[in-house]
């Protein structure tokens, strides 16, 4: 190709216009009828190769992994079918364990109460709570102590 050299259009400020050499339409046309063309020639030749492919006979071996026949499925079901209907049933449950009373073991007397109030009852009767609570000896109250005899009093000079 060749190009024809134009001067630069100047303007009236001393302004130079625009370069008319640098866009040519017939070679802007050609590239892009040519970029169309190898992209449908692309698609027809993938399609016709999966469908040769695909109207080949199988060997109808299947391939099994060595891992498939020893695997064992966990126990059903497998899926939730519904998980926001479950998290809120735990939730629920969770929130009626946590405010209600019950019996823990009628024989032994043992009962659940309410969080609120537990901790109501641990305030109240300065009962060991956090970690001190779970150490042996620890944060217990100290039983009462019997009053020692007060020592007897120095003799008078």
């Amino acid at each position: 190709m060749s190009f024809k050299h134009q001067p630069p259009t100047v303007h009236e400020h001393g302004v130079k216009g625009y370069d008319t050499r640098d866009v040519h339409g017939k070679s802007l046309a050609f590239y892009f009828i040519a970029l169309t063309v190898i992209t449908i020639a692309s698609a027809i030749v993938a399609l016709v190769s999966w469908k040769v492919w695909e109207n080949q006979p199988s060997s109808g071996a299947v391939a099994v992994l060595p891992t498939a026949e020893d695997r064992t499925l966990p126990a059903l079901p497998r899926l939730q079918p519904l998980p926001q209907l479950d998290i809120k049933a735990l939730h629920a449950s969770e929130k009626d364990r946590l405010t209600k009373y019950r019996w823990i073991d009628k024989t032994a007397q043992i009962v659940q109460i309410p969080i609120d109030r537990a901790i109501d009852v641990v305030a109240e009767k300065h009962l060991p709570h956090g970690a001190e609570a779970h150490e042996p000896g620890k944060g217990m109250i100290a039983p009462a102590q019997p009053a020692a005899a007060p020592a007897p009093a120095a003799p008078a000079l």
